[in-house]
This record gives structure tokens, C-alpha cells and sequence, in this order.
């Protein structure tokens, strides 16, 4: 028998929205991390994935040879800088700073100028249920097109009012395209976007 998966906890679904709407993969958003590359991903990645060694040690107070050693896993941060990584990494998912500059580079823009394929994953589905009591609502993937317009929207959202602005965006988003107008979101588990 199929058990459906569980509402991820606010900590995990900071980090697999931060991640998918950025674009930054294996961002560590916790603020309870000994995960580096994570934060580093996080903090600092460039269009091409690399870290951004010395924009890192310009924002650290520290050498850019350091954050190289950090890169490469020949060297660890220190207490004080690795809870300095833990503070900063978790504003960026958290405050409504940390998301503009993360939203600014996300995807490199070609969603915003192009459009998306948009699945969510997660607790979802028209609101009610059928003739057997059964309800419409199930753990599903369900799948939208999203214009240049609505993306640049959803970035917004994001940005401005975080987790919840992009769970209330994106159930209207949904609501006006299934479901005559209703479709409910209990819970986001995953978000994923790919080029239409």
C-alpha cells in the first residue's frame, strides 16, 4: 500500500524552495550546518555553478586562498566563520534581502524571458470529495505552464513575501487552471522547473 509522504518541516522547505527558485543546487539553508559547499553554493554561486571565491572572502573577512582551501575540502571553516556561514546562509532564504539578491541571478534569467515547466509535488487537488467520500486531494505532481510574466511573478513573490507568498502564488496559479477555479495545495513538497 502507497504511504503518502509527510508536510516537509519549515526547514526543509526552505531549502527545496530557495533551491528551486534560484536555481542553486544543494543550497544549504538551515542556519545548523556543517555543509560548506552548501553555504558557500548558497552564498556565492555564479551563473556557471562555481563559487564566487572573492566576492566569498570580501564578505567573510577572509583571504580568498582560504576560501579556496574551504572549496576544495582541504581546510575547514573555524567556529566563528562557520557560524557566520550558518547566520548568512540561512538570511538568504529568510529575509527579504538575502531572496532579491538570490532571485536577481536565479536561472539567469531565462525564465523570467521565456517561460516554464512547472511540477509541484505535494498534497494537493480539488477541494471535496466524491460520491464514495473519497477525497480528490492526494500526495500528486501536477504540472503547469507558466508564462514569462507569471514567472517574473512568482520570483516577486518569492522575494517579497517568501515560502508562503510562492505556496498562495502558485495554488492561484493551479486554482486557475484546474479544477474550475479550485485547487487546494495542503502541502509543497518539491518544486521543480525546467524550460517549456
Amino acid at each position: 500500500m502507497f504511504e503518502e509522504p509527510k508536510a516537509p518541516s519549515p526547514t526543509e522547505r526552505r531549502g527545496s524552495f530557495f533551491s528551486a527558485l534560484t536555481g542553486r543546487k544543494d543550497a544549504e539553508v538551515s542556519g545548523k550546518s556543517d555543509n560548506t559547499m552548501g553555504m558557500l553554493r548558497t552564498l556565492f554561486s555564479k551563473s556557471d555553478g562555481k563559487i564566487n571565491t572573492r566576492q566569498a572572502a570580501k564578505d567573510l573577512g577572509v583571504s580568498q586562498r582560504t576560501i579556496q582551501r574551504w572549496v576544495k575540502g582541504t581546510q575547514h571553516p573555524k567556529t566563528a566563520n562557520l557560524a557566520r556561514l550558518n547566520t548568512k546562509s540561512r538570511q538568504a532564504a529568510t529575509t527579504k534581502a538575502g531572496r532579491r539578491n538570490a532571485v536577481k541571478t536565479a536561472h539567469n534569467g531565462k525564465f523570467a524571458q521565456k517561460g516554464a515547466k512547472i511540477t509541484i509535488r505535494g498534497h494537493q487537488g480539488v477541494p471535496g470529495s466524491n460520491a464514495h467520500g473519497d477525497s480528490y486531494a492526494r500526495y500528486r505532481a501536477a504540472t503547469l505552464k507558466m508564462t514569462p510574466d507569471e514567472m517574473q511573478d512568482l520570483m516577486h513573490a518569492y522575494a517579497e513575501t517568501g515560502d508562503a507568498g510562492v505556496h498562495d502564488f502558485l495554488q492561484q496559479q493551479y486554482s486557475n487552471n484546474y479544477g474550475a477555479g479550485q485547487w487546494n495545495m495542503d502541502f509543497i513538497s518539491k518544486i521543480d522547473i525546467s524550460d517549456i
